[in-house]
């Protein structure tokens, strides 16, 4: 993978929406609902599509921390968006990264 885990990610638009579409993916939900509690291979897998079919070169950790920090950070926009007075956030790749889906989803 083009990065070792040392020091912050930055993960552009485009990153995101091809992490965003990966996960959603049958096998890839089915392999994180499989009660391992390792899912190294998971991500491994998830690295090497997002590498060939998208051109995205992450590593594991990389896309570990990103699917784990996704849902938090959809709450974020929701709550922001549920708040009278407030101007609405509308980043689509959080809204649809897991959103309410991640309460059935393990990572």
């Amino acid at each position: 993978m083009a990065d070792k885990g040392i020091g912050p990610v930055f993960w552009l638009r485009e990153e995101t929406k091809a992490l965003v579409s990966v996960w959603k993916e049958d096998f890839v939900q089915r392999e994180l609902q499989s009660g391992s509690k390792r899912n190294v291979h998971v991500y491994r897998k998830i690295a090497n599509i997002l590498e060939k079919e998208h051109g995205v070169l992450k590593s594991e950790k990389n896309i570990q921390t990103k699917m784990k920090n996704l849902p938090a950070a959809y709450l974020k926009v929701k709550d922001n968006n549920n708040r009278s007075g407030r101007g609405a956030k509308t980043d689509v790749c959080k809204m649809q990264a897991a959103g309410d889906r991640r309460k059935k989803h393990r990572i």
